[in-house]
């Protein structure tokens, strides 16, 4: 699982996960990363994501605004409109699928990745 800055799209952190994604998966890289919690969090599970996250550290994300991704928010009917990034002007020109487009280019190496040492993956 990895974390984009969404201004300059560089990847700023990773967890590697035992398990499939979960909510989970998310808040334990955001947790264990950041003293202070993210202004602005952007997953395609946030509706899940946010209750996980206010449940167990409310004090820690009482200032954190947790929204859909636009390609994920047209299949989530039934989740609150405040999930939805396009509500937010402040948002408008954020590009939500940066982690996505960092996937897409990295895709062409997970052929060597496989073979290769723990150590020398995360290089």
């Amino acid at each position: 699982m990895a974390c984009v800055c969404v201004g300059c799209h560089n990847l700023i952190g990773f967890h590697v996960m035992q398990e499939h994604e979960s909510p989970r998966s998310a808040f334990e890289l955001i947790f264990s990363r950041w003293i202070t919690a993210p202004k602005l969090i952007i997953y395609d599970n946030t509706c899940n994501l946010d209750i996980f996250c206010r449940t167990r550290e409310p004090a820690y994300f009482k200032d954190t605004l947790i929204v859909v991704d636009r390609l994920h928010y047209k299949s989530h009917h039934g989740c609150s409109p405040i999930y939805d990034m396009d509500l937010y002007q402040s948002l408008r020109g954020v590009n939500s699928q940066a982690v996505e487009q960092l996937w897409s280019q990295l895709r062409f190496n997970t052929t060597r990745m496989g073979y290769m040492s723990q150590v020398n993956f995360f290089l």
